[in-house]
C-alpha cells in the first residue's frame, strides 16, 4: 500500500527530534545543520536508520531550513541540499527495510507581510524550490511542520500542491494556550488545511504531550482527516554547565501520547528532545490500540487567521446564488459588474471552479471533501453579531488585502440555520467582498 492508502487505516508512527541527535555528535551552535547532508553523510544515514528501527514508518530528511530565504551564505545550492537529504534516507531505509521518506519543510523564520516584510508569493517560491527538488529526488511525501503563522502555512501547502502530486502532512506549534504565535485556533488550523485538500494535519513541537492534550484532542473532533501528534519530550530547561535536557523521559512520553492515538490521533511521533528511544517506547506502547474512527466534520467553515465560524450558525437563508460575470475581469470590477448586470450562472459547482481557475488564477479555489470553508490568500475574517436577512458583516482580522472569498455548502450537510434548511443551500456560491474593515456577504442576482 501506497502512504496514502495507509492514512487513516492504521496507525502510522514518525520520527523523533533530529537537531539533538545532530548535536550529540557534534554540530556547533551557528552551524548549519542541511551542510551536514553533504559534509557528514554517515551521520545522517545512522540518525536515519536509528528512527527507522526504532519502529518509524516515516522519517523525515534533515531539510527543515532547507529554503534559499534560510540557507545565507551557504556554499551549497538548495537542490544540492535537498537531493542529499533525500540520498540519504533512501539509504538508511534501504538498510532498515522499510518505511517511507519525508521531506521535511520548515518555516521560513521570517513573519510574512504586513505584519512582517515577507511579500506571500516570494515564500511560497522558496518553498516550491525545496519541495521541487524533493520531489525530483524521490520523497514520497511533503511534510510541512513547526508553522506558527496560518498564512504562511497556506504558503507551503499552495506550495507543495502545484510542486507535485505527493500526500501532503502538515502540523503547527501550538502553544500550552491553544493559539498559534499569530492567533490561529484549532478550527482556523482545520478549516484552512482542509479546505486546502492536505492528507493529514495537526500538531508538532511547542510543548510536551500533557501541555498540548486539550489541544490536540480539539483537533481530533474537529478533523476530518487523519491527526498527527508530535509534540516534545516535556519541557525543556537548562542546567548549570548550559546543557539543554527535556523533563518527561521516553516511558511517560510514550504513554502520554499512546492515550492521545486511543483517541484518535492516527500518526503519532515526536519533536524537540526525543530519540529513538521515545519512539521504539511508542512503538511498544501503541502495539494492539486502533485510533478512534475518523468522523467526518458537517461544519460549513467562515475562517481566519484567528479563528473559524461554522456558517450553520448564521442565517443564510435568504441569499440567492451567486452572480458571474460573462467578463472574467469584471469578477474583479464590482461597480462595472452591478452597472452592466451579471447573468446567473447555471452550471454546477465543480464547472464554476474551472472557469474560475482559468479565468482568475489568482483566486484559485481549494477545496477539502468535507469542508465547505472557501480559504482564499486574502481571507483574514471573523464574523459579527450584525445581521440581517440579506447582508451579514463580518470584521476582519489583521493584515487582510482587497480580494474575493467563496464558500458553498455541502451536499448532504445535516443541521438546520436560522429561518431554513441548510439543504436548501447544496451548490450555491456566495460572494464575500473584503476590504481592509469590512466584509460582507452580499445577495447576488435577483
Amino acid at each position: 500500500m501506497t502512504l496514502r492508502d495507509c492514512l487513516g487505516r492504521r496507525l502510522l508512527l514518525l520520527d523523533g527530534g533530529t537537531g539533538t541527535q545532530l548535536q550529540a555528535r557534534g554540530l556547533k551552535a551557528g552551524e548549519s545543520p542541511e551542510c551536514w547532508n553533504l559534509e557528514r553523510r554517515e551521520d545522517l544515514i545512522a540518525i536515519h536508520r536509528s528512527y527507522y528501527e526504532a519502529g518509524a514508518d516515516l522519517v523525515m530528511t534533515n531539510t527543515f531550513g532547507a529554503n534559499r530565504l534560510k540557507l545565507h551564505g551557504c556554499p551549497y545550492s538548495v537542490a544540492e541540499l535537498v537531493t542529499a537529504a533525500v540520498e540519504n534516507l533512501r539509504a538508511a531505509r534501504d538498510q532498515a527495510g522499510h518505511g517511507w521518506l519525508g521531506l521535511d519543510i520548515g518555516p521560513t523564520g521570517r513573519l510574512l507581510a504586513p505584519m512582517g516584510d515577507l511579500d506571500f508569493d516570494e515564500a511560497r517560491a522558496a518553498f516550491a524550490e525545496t519541495i521541487q527538488a524533493g520531489a525530483a529526488a524521490g520523497a514520497d511525501a511533503v511534510v510541512i511542520e513547526t508553522m506558527t503563522d496560518l498564512y504562511e502555512l497556506k504558503a507551503a501547502v499552495l506550495a507543495a500542491k502545484e510542486s507535485c502530486s505527493l500526500p501532503v502532512l502538515a502540523t503547527v506549534a501550538f502553544s500550552e494556550n491553544g493559539r498559534l504565535l499569530t492567533g490561529g485556533d484549532p478550527a482556523a488550523l482545520v478549516a484552512l488545511l482542509e479546505g486546502l485538500g492536505v492528507d493529514a494535519l495537526g500538531l508538532n513541537c511547542g510543548a510536551g504531550p500533557l501541555q498540548l492534550s486539550a489541544t490536540v484532542r480539539a483537533v481530533v473532533e474537529l478533523a476530518s482527516v487523519p491527526v498527527i501528534f508530535k509534540p516534545n519530550a516535556g519541557l525543556p530547561h537548562t542546567s548549570e554547565c548550559g546543557c539543554v535536557h527535556y523533563d518527561i523521559d521516553a516511558d511517560t512520553f510514550a504513554t502520554a501520547v499512546a492515550e492521545e492515538v486511543r483517541r484518535g490521533v492516527w500518526v503519532a511521533g515526536g519533536c524537540c528532545g526525543t530519540t529513538p528511544a521515545h519512539i521504539a517506547k511508542l512503538r511498544d506502547a501503541c502495539a494492539g490500540i486502533t485510533p478512534a474512527a475518523l468522523t467526518p466534520n458537517p461544519a460549513v467553515w467562515l475562517s481566519s487567521g484567528s479563528q473559524a465560524v461554522d456558517a450553520r450558525s448564521l442565517d443564510l437563508s435568504a441569499l440567492a446564488p451567486i452572480a458571474v460575470p460573462g467578463d472574467p475581469d469584471d469578477l474583479l470590477d464590482v461597480d462595472r459588474g452591478a452597472e452592466e448586470g451579471w447573468e446567473m450562472y447555471k452550471g454546477g459547482f465543480e464547472d464554476y471552479l474551472k472557469w474560475l481557475s482559468a479565468a482568475a488564477p489568482d483566486l484559485r479555489k481549494q477545496t477539502g471533501t468535507e469542508c465547505a470553508g472557501a480559504i482564499q490568500r486574502y481571507s483574514q475574517l471573523t464574523v459579527t453579531t450584525e445581521s440581517t436577512p440579506t447582508e451579514w458583516t463580518l470584521t476582519l482580522g489583521n493584515f487582510v488585502d482587497e480580494g474575493w472569498l467563496f464558500f458553498r455548502a455541502n451536499e448532504g450537510t445535516p443541521g438546520r440555520v436560522t429561518g431554513g434548511e441548510l439543504t436548501n443551500l447544496t451548490g450555491n456560491l456566495y460572494l464575500l467582498k473584503a476590504n481592509a474593515d469590512t466584509i460582507h456577504i452580499e445577495k447576488k442576482g435577483a
